[in-house]
């Protein structure tokens, strides 16, 4: 039995704005006594993607090309279905998974994108790639796709992060040097463009949107699209989730755990991890080694509270 459930969501307070300053002055003060970050419960791992180091490959006529082998290739976005059984895993270079968590097998394959997004019943995905995949996960057939032009050079508006409401209507598309966009799942019909907001998350309820940039914290209503609140941003980064007790963040300095007191609780030093997802039934940290390929770690959100709640 998870005790801790109820304290534990995704609410308006899931992208906290931490200033650089701030974060080295509690990372000095802190590290001292915090413990080393518990290992995970399990990791699931493509036993078929085989490291391979980047070689030149030659062809029939004489040419030859540089290929990058899969040193290039890390986990970008992860998204769980609402019981935290599925996990849909997107990498660069263009590779996406979906996982059934209980039995820790792969269930399905996909070419092209890197951003995704798992719909709460997890019976549909969405992905990046040929514009916005929006792919009826038991069949494996795209159901219809939302145009985008990524562009280039100066106008690179790659998509960066996609993110689907409780209710699995609508979709936050966060890119490169854009606001984001509001799209209807059904329709395909772009609802709202939020500015000062590049990246955002829905409330649990679906009746917000939190997100902003470097210089807003913006709270929106998810109905009409009107701003409730615009805070200053003191930036530059923000916090990647938020679960009521504790604070998980990627920074320069690793991957830490923090509790509501600004006291450092768990800390693994380096490049650790960087990209994370709650399930949102609370029982699940997913987070991706760096340097590991599609491998992601999973710690049970429990244990890793009492762990990291004790005094050190």
């Amino acid at each position: 039995m998870h005790t801790t459930k109820s304290a534990l969501w995704l609410g308006p307070l899931a992208l906290i704005i931490w200033t650089a300053v701030v974060g080295r002055n509690w990372i000095s003060v802190n590290q001292e006594a915090a413990s080393g970050l518990p290992k995970p419960s399990f990791v699931l791992h493509d036993k078929d993607l085989h490291p391979e180091k980047p070689h030149t490959v030659l062809g029939s006529n004489g040419s030859f090309s540089v290929s990058a082998g899969t040193s290039m290739v890390e986990v970008s976005s992860l998204s769980f279905s609402a019981d935290g059984k599925l996990l849909a895993v997107g990498s660069t270079p263009g590779i996406v998974d979906v996982w059934n968590v209980e039995t820790r097998k792969k269930i399905h394959a996909f070419k092209g994108g890197t951003a995704v997004a798992l719909s709460s019943d997890g019976r549909i995905l969405e992905k990046d790639g040929n514009g916005i995949e929006i792919i009826d996960l038991p069949s494996g057939k795209v159901k219809r796709t939302i145009p985008w032009s990524s562009g280039m050079g100066s106008e690179d508006h790659t998509i960066q992060s996609v993110t689907m409401n409780p209710n699995n209507t609508q979709i936050l598309v966060a890119s490169n040097g854009q606001d984001l966009k509001v799209f209807d799942v059904t329709s395909s019909v772009l609802l709202a463009t939020l500015s000062n907001t590049r990246r955002g998350t829905f409330s649990p309820d679906g009746s917000l949107v939190v997100g902003g940039d470097h210089s807003h914290l913006m709270t929106w209503n998810a109905k009409n699209w009107e701003v409730l609140r615009d805070l200053p941003n003191g930036g530059p980064g923000y916090v990647t989730s938020n679960t009521g007790p504790l604070i998980f963040t990627y920074t320069s300095h690793g991957f830490a755990i923090w509790d509501a007191a600004g006291r450092l609780r768990c800390l693994k030093p380096g490049n650790g991890y960087y990209t994370m997802a709650v399930s949102p039934d609370n029982h699940w940290l997913a987070a991706a080694p760096s340097n590991q390929l599609t491998d992601v770690a999973f710690w049970d959100l429990s244990e890793l509270i009492a762990s990291c709640s004790q005094p050190k």
